[in-house]
């Protein structure tokens, strides 16, 4: 309503932004619709377009290159074509016409040689679409596709949880997990959510169909997120398991699958479970598939999807040399190191969040995989009780962020996490520390583009245990959170425990203080060119404080009482032995 400009332009992003997105033809009615009714009723216009969007009925995602056939051996049907969204599109001139074949020859509008671009149909009376064999361009058929990687979102419809029909991203504790008991009535438990009854937990079973493989090819499944407890099934087949409530994990399915007809299961289970972080804590543990699932087909050779999570690269910039260097793991070939160069590079800062993207690539043996991925040149250190970036001192100025929206609950939708940067950036903060576990890579890849200097939390908040299961466990998900969410340049802090103490009696003193030393020395080990920081609000707790490099304090001003901060302050630093 204030800047209707601004509102377009970010709601235009936003669509713009999802990946393999095929508009329909109502939503071009639609959006002619909603730009005569938008200065009479803005809110009901935007929500219009968003419910439109919501409605498309095919989604691909895929490299497309001059020379190659890209959607091969898709079987889709498609009816009522608005545009096609292409990734990676490089079909030379953008007055070059595209033809899917059995089709009528359909003008393409704004296809560029940039990495990302959306071609709408100008004339979309194309006909039903099936089993689609091919593309041409200027009536040329391409060549046959290379071998490669197409990775497609099995988010959305087609899902049933515990027998109804549900969309992924889904939580069961979308509406519970913030309205309290039903009779309004508060228990030992009620400010300790991560272990209470107030909301549902359960074991959830989640079931849909996939496609049929492609042969010679290899296929896996990667969850973006499902808490706390999982395990996956592929034609009554245990494929492999997951415990964690914040990390992401890639199973391969490739010998589970039959020609045709497969049927996935997955089990997901948010009940109290005390060899998971967190052990307890005042945040909800919102149970079920909260993020998307991907199906990633790749050649025999590829890039290892499965690497605690990641697509498996290690991504090193050095601002001085303009030197990017990426670690690239291989599944079914040896590891290697490809090096990209940018001459003067500018840097990666708030102000000016600069972004390059380097493409890694793998081809051995008649295969060949791909990815993309930004990359920033930045510096960070804290020294002498300051801390600089790219060799100024800076102040940081933030707020702290759950994944977790009202009516949602953790099952945030496409756009959610681009609206809380930018909210951010609209306050003038500098940074954001994602509490109190991992967020998606979503949130991730805005605060590298919008300028928020991160701080990506491992899950351990309050109490821990000493059990064998409980530190393996927590050791998994220290790596997992570290190798996923270490290349993203706005990523500065490590934040390895939120005020952790023991409020079991039969538990040794001590204990929590070795195991975070442990996972201190296993940060320290595994990525060296972070800061490891971590929160407490115990001044008394030296050897707990005295763990990471830099410490952070809650405070609580007017929270817990009137303190006088200043004094408080002072008595932290002084205990500590701190700057």
């Amino acid at each position: 309503i204030v800047d209707a400009s601004s509102s377009l332009g970010a709601l235009a992003h936003h669509i713009n932004g999802l990946r393999g997105f095929v508009y329909q033809r109502s939503f071009a009615k639609a959006f002619q619709t909603a730009m005569k009714t938008f200065l009479v009723d803005p809110l009901g216009a935007i929500t219009s377009l968003i419910d439109r969007a919501s409605e498309a009925a095919f989604a691909i995602e895929t490299d497309v290159s001059y020379g190659q056939q890209p959607l091969a051996g898709t079987e889709e049907c498609l009816t009522r074509i608005r545009g096609v969204h292409v990734r990676n599109a490089d079909f030379g001139k953008a007055s070059r016409r595209l033809k899917l074949i059995g089709d009528p020859r359909l003008p393409i509008e704004d296809v560029t040689v940039d990495n990302l671009r959306v071609g709408y149909v100008r004339k979309p009376e194309a006909n039903l679409i099936a089993n689609v064999v091919g593309l041409v361009v200027d009536g040329r058929p391409m060549a046959p596709a290379r071998p490669g990687r197409t990775v497609r979102d099995l988010g959305g419809n087609g899902w049933t949880c515990d027998g109804l029909p549900v969309k992924v991203p889904h939580t069961w504790n979308a509406i519970d997990g913030s309205d309290g008991y039903p009779d309004g009535t508060i228990t030992v438990n009620s400010g300790s959510s991560v272990i209470s009854d107030s909301y549902l937990r359960k074991r959830g079973v989640y079931r849909r169909a996939l496609p049929a493989p492609t042969p010679g090819k290899r296929q896996f499944l990667r969850f973006d997120g499902a808490s706390m407890k999982t395990e996956v099934m592929v034609n009554g087949k245990a494929v492999g398991g997951h415990k964690g409530a914040f990390t992401a994990f890639t199973l391969e399915i490739t010998k589970a699958l039959k020609p045709d007809g497969n049927e996935l299961e997955v089990a997901v289970d948010n009940r109290v479970d005390e060899t998971i972080n967190p052990i307890n804590a005042d945040f909800n543990m919102c149970g079920g598939l909260y993020r998307t699932v991907k199906l990633i087909e790749t050649d025999p050779v590829c890039i290892d999807p499965t690497w605690y999570g990641t697509d498996g690269v290690v991504i090193t910039a050095d601002p001085k040399t303009g030197r990017v260097t990426a670690e690239v793991k291989v599944s079914g070939g040896a590891d290697r190191v490809q090096t990209f160069d940018f001459p003067n590079p500018r840097l990666w800062s708030p102000e000016e969040p600069n972004l390059y993207e380097i493409e890694i690539v793998v081809d051995e043996n008649g295969s060949r995989d791909a990815i993309r991925r930004t990359v920033g040149f930045r510096t960070a250190e804290f020294r002498d009780g300051r801390f600089y970036l790219n060799g100024k001192k800076l102040k940081v100025y933030g707020v702290n962020r759950h994944e977790d929206y009202e009516g949602k609950g953790w099952a945030l939708e496409p756009g959610d996490d681009e609206l809380d940067a930018r909210w951010m950036k609209a306050m003038g903060a500098t940074a954001v520390r994602l509490a109190h576990g991992a967020h998606g890579q979503g949130m991730l890849d805005e605060t590298d583009r919008q300028g928020l200097m991160a701080y990506v939390a491992i899950p351990f908040v309050n109490e821990l245990r000493d059990t064998p299961e409980y530190r393996a466990n927590a050791r998994q998900e220290t790596l997992e959170t570290i190798a996923q969410f270490r290349n993203h340049p706005s990523v500065i802090w490590w934040d390895l425990y939120n005020e952790v103490y023991n409020s079991e009696k039969d538990i040794p003193e001590g204990f929590q203080e070795e195991i975070l030393e442990e996972m201190r020395d296993l940060v320290r080990k595994t990525d060296p060119g972070h800061i490891l920081m971590a929160t407490t609000s115990i001044p008394e707790k030296k050897r707990l404080n005295a763990i990471p490099e830099m410490l952070s304090f809650n405070t609580y001003p007017h929270w817990y009482g009137d303190k006088d901060i200043g004094h408080y302050i002072d008595k932290v630093l002084e205990l500590n032995g701190r700057k």
